[in-house]
């Protein structure tokens, strides 16, 4: 049943230049194989791996010389926070 709502989705063409090209998802099903609570689990996962991943390079990044300004402007994040990942450890 189309509900007619389509969304676009971004996907990765290419690992090494990054290009993304839009693809249209069609319209949502209602035999879904993934719960709502199941994907909220699994992005709430995803988003810490992600995060934690982010800190880590960060981490690294500062112990091979990095400026702490240029890995907050890399990372998008303030220096503030940067600060706070490289303090915890």
């Amino acid at each position: 049943m189309s509900s007619g709502f389509a969304a676009t989705v971004r996907t990765v063409t290419s690992e090494d230049d990054s290009v993304w090209a839009d693809e249209d998802s069609g319209s949502h099903d209602t035999d879904a194989t993934q719960t709502h609570d199941d994907a909220l689990a699994r992005l709430a996962d995803e988003t810490e791996r992600a995060h934690q991943a982010k800190v880590t390079a960060a981490k690294a990044a500062f112990e091979a010389g990095v400026e702490v300004s240029e890995i907050a402007r890399a990372a998008g994040e303030r220096r503030h926070t940067i600060r706070e990942w490289l303090a915890d450890g």
